[in-house]
């Protein structure tokens, strides 16, 4: 297994400085990775197009846990503020809008658990919202428009990623409200192809687990093909080899903590 180095991310310097994090086990990265089907996607290096089915080469969280209610009665959502965010009462903060999948809002599933509270120069307002019905775009856009009342949210910098269950409801959401984003990340999910023209001007990524048993890849790959046929920027990356005891459909908790995609987040500003 190999040791990822991983980037600290500040607001000055978006494309972080490399170095390990303090007292933490180090993260484990799969050894293939296969990043396939990419059009420019700004920086990102994409590798030749490979099918779906063959193989490829080889903070302290501030502050605590807020729930907020919002929309129908019982949708709430967590938030994570970054460690500098009372600093600077004017400046407007980049903000992830992250889905949880069928399975609910486990530390597993959630983006604060997973990546933003670990690293204490996470540069990212982080908005989780909890659903037991599934992803609504019109409930949605309540619990961002709440967000952006109660927080400082720079409108031209804001990121949704969903895994899932949750990569389906980003999905739509992006669909639904196509200038509201500046990057999409879907997480062993899809979406519906016939309406991928909506998303020529929002960039997207995509990430699998080649043998993901409950969500082919070929999913991932379909709206992929299908953005970049519209004219889009869109890649995938899937994921060749498991760490040994990861769920086969799991691949949020890589792609969730690879630092490339919050680069690339970064780099990602609204069209106007």
């Amino acid at each position: 297994m190999q040791s990822a180095v991983l980037r600290r991310f500040t607001p000055e310097s978006p494309l972080g400085l490399s170095g390990r994090r303090g007292a933490e086990a180090p993260r484990h990265w799969p050894k293939s990775v296969t990043d396939v089907i990419g059009r420019s996607l700004l920086a990102l290096v994409i590798a030749p197009v490979v099918s779906c089915g063959a193989p490829g080469p080889d903070s302290a969280l501030t502050p605590p846990d807020t729930t907020a209610e919002v929309g129908r009665p019982g949708l709430t959502y967590d938030q994570f503020l970054p460690a500098g965010y009372s600093l600077d009462t004017t400046m407007r903060w980049p903000m992830i809008l992250a889905l949880h999948g069928a399975g609910g809002l486990i530390k597993e599933d959630n983006l604060i658990e997973v990546e933003a509270k670990h690293d204490p120069a996470f540069p990212f307002v982080v908005i989780a919202p909890r659903t037991s019905s599934g992803w609504h775009p019109v409930e949605l856009d309540q619990v961002l428009v709440a967000a952006q009342a109660r927080l400082r949210i720079d409108p031209d910098r804001i990121y949704l990623t969903g895994l899932s269950m949750g990569a389906y409801g980003a999905w739509d959401l992006a669909v639904a409200y196509p200038h509201r984003f500046a990057a999409l990340a879907l997480i062993s999910g899809g979406g519906s192809p016939a309406s991928a023209c909506v998303l020529d001007r929002l960039p997207v990524w995509a990430f699998a687990n080649r043998s993901d048993p409950v969500v082919a890849c070929s999913e991932s790959e379909m709206i992929v093909r299908a953005v970049n046929a519209c004219g889009g920027s869109a890649a995938l990356t899937i994921y060749d080899e498991l760490s040994p005891g990861q769920w086969a459909h799991n691949a949020w908790q890589v792609a969730w903590t690879s630092p490339e995609l919050y680069q690339w987040f970064l780099r990602s500003r609204r069209a106007p």
